[in-house]
């Protein structure tokens, strides 16, 4: 009996530990996330873009004086869109996949801490993700934050991505290699902004990750990032960095799912934290499709034209009814201007009910 019990056991490790080593080898080869940057497969379906950009800015530490936060909404911001405005300007664009507030803290403190040069911030906010999220839940491996920043050992970071078994992000992964339909790849250009062949590339991306729309629910989470805005606000204070804050231009199929007095009431809270821009509403840019590569991702002419109106560039034609600069002061008019965009959308949409 103590013999099958003992032979027993030497079966059993050993089936956990080859399962372990097959695991272990099958994330190192394929790589999903692209974390080890092993060669064995030339396209990349999804990379943890928090990792690969804080790992590029270990090696170009001094290159860069200012940094462009935001969700997957600022990928196609380049930094030479805005470092002309800004006299010996040097960006990097370090927007991530669904960027919280908490996040862009999180990198403002890491960067500071070691010892990076950050003399201004170009920061786009989203309404729907300030509502919504204030961190992501650590499992979610492309979303992982850099141990380096997330202040967590490398170890067990890498071992954490090594011991997964991710089953369809390694198909994904396969298919974008071996696949009939490949998927464009994607690549990050040396100034962190998303480096592509055409906008048909973009819009596929950014299609096969689209969410689908939900309403915008009121909860503690935007008064807690409103908490967290104040912070970074007071950190860029005292480490006298200059920050550029903006709404970023949701299309009007997104801001048909905003509850309005929710969205109106963050406002009105951050600008009792600061000054910012708000190219948010329903004006001439955001309810017209061709502004947009999907219901979600505005086109690069747009942050050419956010740029123009915050660095009033009067050699680009920006729409008047294309960002407001919005401080304590003038949030009532403000205010009142987007109830009355709503009010107007609402009776038009009403009318083409009546008419169908």
């Amino acid at each position: 009996m103590g013999m099958n019990y003992k032979k027993f056991s030497v079966i059993f490790l050993s089936a956990i530990i080859v399962y372990l080593f097959s695991v272990v080898l099958i994330n190192l080869v394929v790589d999903p996330f692209y974390i080890f940057r092993t060669p064995f497969f030339g396209v990349q379906a999804q990379i943890n873009d928090r990792y690969a950009k804080i790992e590029f800015l270990k090696k170009e530490k001094r290159k860069f004086n200012f940094y462009i936060l935001g969700s997957s909404r600022m990928y196609l911001t380049r930094p030479d869109m805005v470092e002309k405005y800004i006299p010996f300007g040097k960006g990097y664009n370090l927007a991530t996949i669904a960027a919280t507030v908490t996040e862009h803290l999180l990198h403002v403190n890491y960067l500071i801490k070691n010892g990076y040069s950050v003399k201004t911030l170009y920061i786009g906010l989203d309404i729907d993700f300030c509502f919504t999220l204030k961190m992501h839940k650590d499992q979610d491996y492309l979303l992982k934050l850099h141990p380096y920043v997330a202040n967590t050992h490398p170890i067990a970071f890498y071992w954490s991505y090594l011991t997964i078994l991710p089953k369809g992000d390694i198909k994904r992964k396969l298919r974008a290699n071996f696949g009939r339909k490949t998927s464009p790849a994607s690549q990050f250009g040396e100034d962190g902004a998303l480096a592509l062949g055409s906008e048909a590339e973009a819009r596929q991306i950014f299609l096969e990750n689209q969410r689908n729309l939900k309403n915008i629910i009121k909860d503690k989470m935007s008064r807690d990032n409103l908490e967290v805005l104040k912070e970074l606000v007071a950190l860029c204070r005292q480490y006298h960095i200059h920050p550029i804050i903006f709404i970023t231009p949701h299309h009007r199929m997104v801001m048909d799912h905003f509850l309005e007095e929710d969205y109106f009431s963050f406002l009105r809270g951050l600008s009792e934290i600061t000054s910012f821009w708000d190219f948010s509403g329903y004006n001439s840019i955001t309810t017209d499709s061709k502004n947009y590569l999907e219901h979600s991702h505005y086109n690069p002419s747009v942050s050419r034209l956010i740029a123009a109106r915050i660095f009033d560039d009067r050699t680009w034609t920006v729409p008047r009814d294309f960002g407001a600069w919005v401080t304590k002061e003038n949030i009532d008019p403000h205010l009142k201007n987007l109830k009355m965009s709503f009010e107007k959308k609402n009776r038009l949409q009403n009318m083409d009910q009546r008419l169908h």
